[in-house]
């Protein structure tokens, strides 16, 4: 990650740590071992995390691309360089120095919840393997469909990021399926309260 920030163009694409209420000798010593050199900013009350609605505690860090009109763009645990410069190239085509290699177009969702267990929040994150109209159903451990959301068409290949909010569900086990009259990927996605 130190020289990924040294693919673009600085006056287009910023690349900052933020760190959410840790001890500034910890972020020093963290900063000191990987040898960062971009700036790491502490967020000693947690306001970012809420301002952008970033749900969940993960033991890794938490790679986020966040576009020029604030929207989170990308939220990982998983650093995967490769499709973080293909988002960027797609946002900014002239802000990369250098353009990746196509990846080839995906043939399922990768569908992915996070957190999961969750208390209130879920971030769905899917690719699109078409560009048929996409749904997605939120079933209950007896199989009832207790939500549906239809999203339209996307690229072939485009990331899409959906906050799924479950504020009025009771607990319990519930499956979290994308959709698109070819493909279907299913994930179960526990509920406690």
């Amino acid at each position: 990650m130190n020289t990924f920030h040294q693919s673009f163009d600085s006056s287009l694409v910023q690349v900052l740590g933020v760190n959410t209420r840790e001890d500034t000798a910890v972020v020093r010593r963290f900063v000191d071992n990987f040898d960062l050199t971009y700036p790491i900013l502490l967020d000693e009350t947690g306001d970012v995390t809420l301002q952008y609605r970033i749900q969940g505690i993960s033991p890794y860090p938490l790679d986020c691309i966040i576009d020029q009109n604030g929207i989170v763009r990308y939220l990982r645990s998983e650093y995967d360089p490769q499709f973080m410069l293909q988002l960027l190239a797609q946002m900014l085509p002239t802000g990369i120095a250098e353009t990746p290699a196509a990846a080839p177009l995906p043939s399922h969702f990768n569908l992915s919840v996070y957190p999961n267990p969750t208390n209130s929040v879920s971030i769905i994150r899917f690719r699109a393997p078409g560009s048929a109209p996409v749904e997605l159903n939120l079933y209950d451990v007896t199989g009832r469909r207790i939500r549906n959301h239809k999203f339209g068409s996307f690229s072939a290949g485009e990331e899409i990021t959906f906050r799924l909010d479950l504020g009025q569900i009771a607990s319990g086990f519930l499956f979290v399926e994308v959709c698109n009259g070819r493909f279907a990927e299913m994930q179960k996605l526990v509920l406690t309260r």
